[in-house]
């Protein structure tokens, strides 16, 4: 019986990943400490959980929980949950920003005024796309992490079911009144899905000249 609850909470848990509701449960009626996760360096928002699962002659056995949406957010997958289980889906990006008028990679600007705006486009090459697309969506953070630009499209029709494609963004005017890094992200939303999941990112740094 322990053991049916203890694996119906780490399913709760894994699946909405800031629940922290569920995992204080876990963690008062189980050995459990709460441990950090990073990818790449930087530290997640949620935690996980390392819980004692039974005692046998070689020690104690163990199970990490973690918040899967925003782990698999931050590597640049898309996670698919339906009755017959949870399917993870990492898609090969190659992302860039261009220049509207000659397609030419921008990766450095010179730091506008209040009212100047970069213009630029993104563009991707993706393969390994193994689930249906519906949606395109286009972040720009500022260095402080502010959203300051974005974008919704749908995908193309004629690139419905392919498993490689590339994509052109509308135009996004940027207003880089900061010196520093500014974040581009692509994101994909799976047929049938509510979420957006991040797959793919690139810099842009302004700097004064």
């Amino acid at each position: 019986m322990k053991v049916n609850r203890l694996l119906a909470l780490i399913l709760i848990f894994t699946l909405l990943g800031v629940a922290t509701v569920f995992a204080d449960t876990i963690y008062e009626k189980y050995t459990a400490k709460k441990v950090t996760i990073k990818v790449n360096g930087t530290t997640l928002d949620s935690f996980g959980l390392e819980v004692d699962i039974s005692k046998t002659e070689a020690g104690i056995e163990t199970k990490t929980m973690v918040p899967l949406d925003e782990l698999v957010n931050s590597i640049g997958g898309i996670v698919s949950v339906d009755d017959k289980g949870i399917n993870i889906y990492k898609p090969n990006v190659q992302l860039s920003a261009v220049s509207p008028k000659d397609l030419k990679s921008i990766r450095v600007v010179e730091k506008g005024k209040n009212d100047i705006k970069v213009p630029i486009k993104v563009f991707a090459f993706m393969d390994s796309i193994l689930t249906d697309i519906s949606y395109f969506k286009i972040t720009v953070l500022d260095p402080f992490g502010n959203e300051i630009e974005s974008s919704i499209e749908p995908l193309a029709k004629e690139d419905q079911g392919s498993e490689v494609f590339q994509y052109t963004s509308n135009t996004l005017e940027v207003n880089m009144k900061w010196t520093g890094k500014y974040t581009v992200n692509l994101h994909m939303k799976e047929v049938g899905g509510s979420k957006y999941y991040k797959v793919g990112q690139i810099a842009i740094y302004s700097v004064s000249k």
